[in-house]
């Protein structure tokens, strides 16, 4: 049960997922804060170039450009997990990675367009310093005072980790921040998606609710059955699949580098630079996608010079990646028979790759278009719910 802690001190929520970062604070109400670029969502991004850190969004900006030439760049979740699970999952994010876990060190292997390599050790600690800096900092400037406080939302695999939780909290201890409370995604989200569900408002007959939250991230889809009830949450199963937003990117780099080879009679194989601008507009094709009929690619001097510029209708995009939609499903089946739910009250949708409509029509008819689904922003209702928190332990 939460319960309200009356101190003074000035406090946010953020959410650190494997892709991004996003931060909010409570005033009467849950508010992003948008980042000096004017993103309301920031790359979960830290580039290590001559001696200089940058994160966020300029960090991921300079790696699509450079490369790892003089740009290490890493997303911290590829930390979280055993060394095995740590170079699959940096592969799949576009790093080169060695762990010695003796020693919780990653060493960054960065390999430059020609070939030479260089290698920088970089620890699961002084990432998440990096990225707490620039949160604390970003805050500080929409609220113009200074936060002592957060509460931080992260990966299931990081918050079943005790000593990486310990990590994490003396990553913000370092830029002065406490950390109030570390919360699982599907727990914060619930607590922006139930009013009933948050101590500071003034409903004293809970709702008692079986509720499935698919969170649809970067690198997989996990999804959880919970029972609220009597203020209490509960999760009661979870099942995790190995695909995500990340997948659905690759399916369109794949179409689109196809495309370009007949086009220009180039093949993007061998240039790694034309590789990372490709997925990159594909990635903000994808997000077009979730509210308009088609993606749109324009790339000047994709490779040797040569511009590219090609469009998607969503139902060929959809097409695309429906092979991956049977396994995501599936997992979600499989959580709510663990569960022994007949049938969830609520399903309530995180991840900003859940936006993706033939995944969403295809949990509906697997559990009955009749189920409501809760009406928020699937990118930004985890890190409300941490904002409520937050408000809760000030």
């Amino acid at each position: 049960v939460i319960t309200k802690n009356y101190t003074t001190k000035m406090s946010f929520g953020v959410c650190i997922g494997n892709d991004s970062v996003s931060i909010a604070v409570y005033q009467d109400e849950p508010v992003i804060v948008v980042n000096q670029a004017g993103h309301r969502v920031t790359a979960a991004a830290v580039s290590f170039s001559e001696g200089e850190v940058v994160v966020g969004d300029t960090a991921k900006g300079i790696f699509v450009k450079r490369g790892p030439r003089q740009v290490l760049h890493t997303i911290p979740y590829i930390f979280a997990h055993t060394e095995d699970v740590s170079k699959v999952r940096a592969k799949r994010l576009g790093v080169e990675l060695s762990l010695d876990e003796s020693e919780n060190i990653a060493a960054l292997m960065a390999f430059s367009d020609n070939g030479d390599e260089s290698s920088q050790k970089v620890t699961f600690e002084e990432v998440f310093t990096h990225i707490f800096r620039f949160c604390k900092r970003e805050v500080e400037s929409y609220l113009g005072t200074s936060v002592t406080g957060c509460v931080v939302v992260l990966d299931d695999a990081l918050c079943d980790n005790a000593s990486s939780v310990a990590t994490v909290a003396k990553a913000a201890d370092a830029v002065g921040l406490e950390v109030e409370r570390i919360m699982r995604p599907c727990t914060a989200s619930l607590l922006a998606a139930l009013p009933s569900l948050d101590p500071g408002t003034e409903n004293d007959k809970l709702v008692s609710q079986k509720i499935l939250v698919v969170d649809m991230g970067a690198l997989h889809t996990t999804t959880t059955a919970v029972c609220c009830e009597q203020g209490m949450v509960s999760i009661v199963s979870r099942e995790s699949v190995d695909f995500g937003g990340r997948d659905c990117d690759a399916a369109l780099y794949k179409h689109f580098a196809e495309e370009f080879r007949r086009k220009a009679k180039i093949d993007l194989a061998d240039d790694k630079r034309a590789q990372r601008k490709l997925l990159h507009a594909c990635e903000e094709a994808k997000k077009t996608m979730t509210t308009r009929g088609e993606g749109l690619i324009q790339i000047e001097a994709l490779s040797q010079g040569i511009d590219f510029s090609s469009k998607i209708a969503r139902g060929r995009y959809e097409s695309l990646i429906s092979k991956f939609m049977p396994t995501a499903v599936s997992s979600a089946s499989k959580c709510l028979q663990a569960s022994k739910f007949s049938k969830p009250d609520v399903i309530v949708f995180i991840g900003g790759a859940s936006n993706t409509v033939t995944f969403r029509n295809q949990i509906h008819s697997t559990f009955g278009s009749e189920i409501p689904v809760i009406a928020k922003t699937p990118e930004e209702i985890v890190v409300m719910g941490a904002a409520i928190q937050s408000h809760v332990c000030s």
